[in-house]
Formats: structure tokens, C-alpha cells, sequence
């Protein structure tokens, strides 16, 4: 998610598993649009290393940025269920306009 607050439009779009933006890179970094990038930001329900606040911070944060934003929650701790690598994939070929190989 950093990588696309400073390169912005340049990426065609970001996928975040169970993660999130460091506030210094908000604050220190200078940011570039992502109105144009699609996002795909998951995470788990009951994540043990960063609770799932964090991640609808990280969407709702996202969701001002690009009208491209999808949030999930799974009922997984951190880490990256079946259901989870299927809604991935998905998305992928819908929103992000890519065909990848499964």
C-alpha cells in the first residue's frame, strides 16, 4: 500500500493481505494519486498480529483515495484463506483487467 501512495497511477493496482500504511508514510512521504489504481484490501476477522481495526482503517483510508476499493473480511487470523485466494483471483480478472494463471 505504501509502494502505491508514492508511485500512485504508475501501478495499475495493489492487492493488501491482512496489512497496512505506516502513519509516517501518510505524514513524511510525498503522496501521488491513486484515483486510478484498484485496490483489493483483505483481512482477517480475528488477525492476532494486526487486529482487524486495522484493516477497515487501511479501506476506509484507501475508499477516499480511488473509487476502486474492495474490502473483505475473512473469518481467519493472519493469514490468507482458500476463500480469500478465490475472491483474489477474482478480482483480479474483473476489477484489475488481469488474466491471471490459477
Amino acid at each position: 500500500m505504501s509502494l502505491a501512495l508514492t508511485l500512485g497511477n504508475q501501478l495499475k493496482g495493489i492487492v493488501s493481505l491482512n496489512g497496512y500504511v505506516p502513519d509516517f508514510v501518510k505524514t513524511e512521504y510525498a503522496l501521488q494519486s491513486t484515483k486510478d489504481v484498484s485496490v483489493f484490501i483483505s483481512h482477517g476477522e480475528y488477525d492476532s498480529v494486526f487486529p482487524v481495526k486495522i484493516g477497515h482503517e487501511a479501506a476506509a483510508y484507501f475508499q477516499t483515495r480511488t473509487s476502486h476499493c474492495t474490502f473483505k473480511i475473512y473469518p481467519t487470523d493472519h493469514g490468507v484463506s482458500p476463500d480469500n485466494q478465490r475472491d483474489v483471483l477474482q478480482w483480479l480478472r474483473e476489477d484489475a483487467g488481469v488474466s491471471p494463471k490459477a
